[in-house]
């Protein structure tokens, strides 16, 4: 019989650094904590100095108030804090800081140098403390008024921890992201970031102006240093007021998409946060405006009563806690859904508003007569399309709203995302305006209801799922799914109620989709037996939010040139499409 194990206390170093485990995962979250406790302590300014991308060397110093001598040794233990002193105080917690374990965490994986002086006092004082047996001593030391945290070999007694770090580089950067985020929380604050001694970003503090028109310009002139003057170009600023929350802050036009998510950042209060319920907000407004695989690019302030968020959700503060999480989440849908509908005609630079009296005929021709397929209320696009450019000279568009071209067929197939919905899509040919769900239920219609034929690809290990044994046995789901691109066959094992169905191709026009989300859309078309065929494709239609650029080209490959002109699309002259996307065509 094996030896009861006993219960007993850890040691304080063991502790701390289990603790340390939850707080300190890179040298970037040393830097987040040093700076928090800068803003903290009410410093205008902030000196971020790094070498070897933190691991060798890490040092935040300040000009705010400073910590008293008696506290120094103090402010190196668990639980210590000067922020919140009762229960009450986690309720409303105003400071980027409260839980008192930064700094005890820090120095129990590194060798760390905190010094620190407050006004009127003759000099500093320097509190050593090392990871190994947490004993701390204090020193007079020469220092301005403010504090310097000086953090050196971080993990170097859990080598364990070390090894998992990333390149200097890598780390760096992560540091610069989280330098950048507290650059744009606190625009009255200057910081600068060094590394390895040279001076890589300066960001000045913005004074307030009476100027409305001047303290814009230096907010803009902010946001340039910390995301880049191409963002703050594309900037469209917005701000919503009402009485549970204001929002506010700068988003990206539609066409200024990004394959990363470099330029993505979330305040509330102040605080830099990852929240879900604010992610899916944006992304739902932003993906049907976005070509698939692109980014947005956003930099959003909430400003809340403190009552009404909890921030003390994980150690590391990225995430909150809203009292009404459904109501921000929609609050935050509705501002920025009007800010960017409202923005869309500036995909034309420098455009007057005002509608010209020549015909949009000047712009956009219908070439190809009535079809059957408009009368059934799909050819919306040229009337779209006319009410989307007949305001517009010609001579008063723009070439700086290209967007990325899409080829196929060593050129000959080409397709732009212009907006929304729109694609201009040419096959040797004058390029036509299409809309992407139109095009996507004419392709159904011929495939579902006409047995155009279409291609599959196998997979490269088959796939398993299981439905239900009533739906197997009818035959008309079979036909359809066969009709749709997908071959598969039925397992021998199954239950009383399910069959197992083992799918070995799937459609061409599919395959650029995640595995996953193919076999889900299998299963959901398959077990819609009591559905006709207009509703079927209604049901296929909607389940993608976003047609991709790939599966756009697969489905206009399948397609001929008189059925994509019976799509419903319409003609533009080829003058207006050089202007706006400069020749690409």
């Amino acid at each position: 019989m094996s030896s009861i194990q006993r219960i007993h206390l850890l040691e304080q170093q063991l502790a701390n650094q289990i603790a340390a485990g939850e707080v300190v995962e890179r040298p970037a979250s040393v830097i987040k904590e040093l700076i928090e406790n800068s803003l903290d302590s009410g410093a205008s300014n902030i000196l971020v100095e790094v070498s070897r991308g933190g691991i060798r060397q890490m040092r935040v110093s300040d000009n705010g108030s400073g910590i008293v001598k008696d506290d120094l040794s103090l402010a190196l233990t668990r639980h210590a804090t000067s922020k919140i002193i009762e229960l009450s105080d986690l309720e409303a917690i105003g400071t980027l800081g409260f839980r008192g374990e930064a700094l005890a965490s820090i120095s129990s994986v590194s060798r760390l140098v905190l010094t620190s002086r407050i006004a009127g006092q003759p000099h500093a004082w320097q509190a050593i403390c090392e990871g190994r047996d947490m004993q701390v001593s204090v020193q007079p030391a020469a220092s301005p008024v403010g504090t310097s945290v000086e953090v050196n070999d971080l993990f170097y007694n859990t080598p364990a921890r070390q090894k998992f770090l990333k390149a200097e580089k890598t780390e760096f950067t992560h540091i610069e992201n989280v330098f950048i985020a507290h650059a744009l929380a606190n625009l009255s604050v200057e910081m600068i970031l060094k590394h390895n001694g040279r001076v890589v970003r300066k960001i000045p503090a913005v004074v307030s102006s009476i100027d409305s028109n001047t303290e814009e310009t230096k907010l803009l002139k902010r946001l340039a240093a910390c995301c880049g003057k191409k963002f703050a170009d594309h900037a469209i600023r917005f701000d919503c007021e009402h009485e549970l929350a204001n929002i506010y802050g700068w988003v990206s036009h539609p066409d200024f998409h990004r394959s990363e998510s470099d330029i993505q950042y979330i305040f509330v209060n102040g605080r830099p946060v990852k929240d879900k319920t604010l992610s899916h907000a944006i992304r739902q407004v932003y993906d049907p405006r976005l070509p698939s695989g692109r980014m947005s690019a956003f930099v959003i302030f909430l400003t809340i009563d403190l009552s009404k968020v909890d921030v003390n959700v994980h150690p590391t503060k990225h995430e909150v806690r809203f009292e009404q999480q459904r109501l921000i989440h929609d609050l935050l849908v509705k501002s920025l859904d009007e800010a960017l509908s409202s923005e869309i005609p500036s995909l034309f630079d420098g455009v007057n508003h005002e509608r010209e009296n020549q015909s949009s005929n000047d712009y956009i021709s219908n070439s190809y007569p009535s079809s059957n397929y408009h009368s059934r209320g799909y050819g919306k696009s040229r009337e779209i399309a006319e009410n989307y450019f007949s305001q517009y000279n010609q001579d008063q568009i723009s070439a700086s709203s290209a967007s990325n071209v899409y080829t196929r067929h060593n050129g000959d197939v080409q397709l732009v995302h212009v907006t929304g919905n729109f694609w201009l899509y040419k096959r040797n040919k004058l390029p036509l305006l299409i809309d992407e769900k139109l095009i996507l239920k004419y392709f159904l219609d011929q495939v579902v209801k006409n047995n155009k034929i279409v291609e599959s690809k196998g997979l490269l290990f088959p796939a398993k799922i299981c439905l239900n044994e009533s739906v197997v046995e009818l035959a008309n789901v079979h036909q359809r799914m066969t009709a749709l691109g997908f071959e598969y066959k039925a397992d021998k094992h199954q239950t009383d109620s399910q069959v197992s169905m083992i799918i070995n191709k799937v459609p061409l026009w599919l395959c650029h989709e995640q595995t996953d989300s193919i076999l889900e859309m299998f299963k959901l078309w398959f077990q819609t037996e009591n559905m006709d065929s207009d509703r079927l494709i209604e049901s296929i239609t909607d389940s993608f939010e976003v047609v991709s650029a790939d599966m756009l080209l697969a489905v206009l490959d399948v397609l001929n040139g008189d059925e994509v002109n019976s799509s419903g699309c319409c003609q533009l002259s080829s003058g207006l499409l050089k202007n706006i996307y400069e020749l690409k065509f």
